[in-house]
């Protein structure tokens, strides 16, 4: 009895996604925008730091906590 349910909940399921629409595809060298000059992959860009990056900037204030703790008063 599971296994037949099982089925038709699958089959049901199915065809609802079939009747979903189809997602159309964006080219990411497209303008992003009617006034924008910037391409839709410039405007996904992200601007923060990379890890190699953030962790080498978490060395260095281990380093200069390390340092500042050894001067004296």
């Amino acid at each position: 009895m599971s296994t037949w349910l099982t089925t038709i909940v699958m089959n049901c399921a199915r065809m609802q996604l079939r009747r979903l629409p189809r997602q159309s595809l964006l080219s990411l060298d497209e303008q992003f925008g009617e006034e924008s000059d910037l391409s839709l992959l410039e405007g996904l860009a992200d601007d923060s730091p990379s890890p190699e990056v953030e962790c080498q900037r978490s060395e260095l204030r281990g380093y200069l906590r390390q340092f500042v703790e050894q001067l004296s008063p």
